[in-house]
């Protein structure tokens, strides 16, 4: 029990003790990252027309469902990390700043590796960071996630894909999710409306709050807890702090991350004051008498502070 109260995790029959909400809203410490990358992450926040978070379809980090005759193929995400080894977050993590960047049309930024290596944080950005850069362009062109056109002497012009990596043109997933959703008002078949609800399915998105660029929290975190930050973000709209949970069976399936790796990323995103975990009793069920004779208890999840979106931006 000491243990738990150090880590901020009680165990609550009910809501979320709140007690524990406000004692970890207080603890949220700012990462020691170069102030270069700090600065670049203001500038971008400034020069991106007012944005106040980062669009992510769900495609990026949940596995395409192909039916039961088909295994699930792993989510963009997953494939870049586990392909990456220790430093597969890098492309995860220039992915998310090229649509910050990007995100407005044509989807494209021109922006040298140097200064992505520092944004990022990355030691020694105007070589070895840099390089590292150049490699992680190279792996989100691999997969379908960016297009490139090189020119000699010059920084590669870097043009956003859709997320699922698929190949196909970018669109902002709140303009794709509306465009879709009036066809589907609109649709008399239901084959078309069958069409256009798959078609908002596929633009379903989170928002990042940019407080984990500016204050710098994307450029420290570690590969496993970028992921569960992502990961949490995609699910009941979590980045506006309401609380989630899920079946521990199904999620290596659902989002390509091992358990381990899930239980590493989010001890740290709760050290790092981001993340609320709280020990849920899962009430038996009437039918099941053997459930009487023990009690169920689950993980229950809440982002925090810089994880939070505004409250304008909910």
């Amino acid at each position: 029990m000491a243990d738990q109260a150090r880590r901020g995790i009680k165990i609550v029959g009910g809501p979320v003790d709140f007690d524990s909400l406000l004692m970890a809203a207080l603890a949220c410490p700012l990462p020691d990252v170069p102030e270069s990358s700090l600065e670049i992450a203001k500038n971008i926040e400034r020069t991106s027309g007012g944005r106040t978070s980062i669009p992510l379809r769900w495609s990026f980090t949940h596995a395409a469902d192909h039916g039961e005759a088909q295994p699930a193929v792993k989510a963009p995400m997953a494939r870049l990390i586990g392909t990456g080894g220790r430093g597969g977050g890098v492309p995860v993590k220039l992915y998310l700043a090229l649509i910050w960047r990007a995100a407005g049309a044509p989807h494209t930024t021109d922006y040298s590796a140097r200064l992505w290596a520092e944004l990022l944080a990355l030691p020694e950005p105007e070589t070895k960071g840099a390089r590292r850069i150049s490699d992680a362009l190279r792996a989100l062109e691999a997969a379908r996630l960016v297009w490139i056109t090189r020119d000699p002497g010059e920084p590669s012009v870097v043009g956003l894909l859709d997320e699922s990596g698929r190949g196909a043109p970018y669109q902002l997933p709140s303009t794709a999710y509306y465009h879709a959703q009036t066809l589907e008002a609109k649709a008399k078949s239901p084959e078309r409306k069958k069409k256009f609800r798959e078609e908002m399915d596929a633009n379903r998105y989170s928002k990042l709050p940019l407080t984990l660029w500016t204050n710098g929290h994307i450029q420290a975190m570690s590969s496993a807890a970028l992921a569960m930050l992502l990961i949490l973000m995609s699910n009941s709209r979590a980045s506006e702090g309401k609380e989630i949970w899920w079946s521990t069976q199904k999620f290596p399936e659902r989002y390509g991350i091992s358990p381990a790796t899930r239980a590493r990323g989010t001890t740290e995103l709760e050290s790092r004051g981001l993340l609320l975990v709280t020990k849920r009793l899962v009430p038996n069920s009437p039918n099941n008498t053997r459930a009487l004779t023990r009690k169920k208890v689950r993980n229950v999840y809440t982002l925090i502070n810089d994880a939070k979106l505004p409250d304008e931006d909910s």
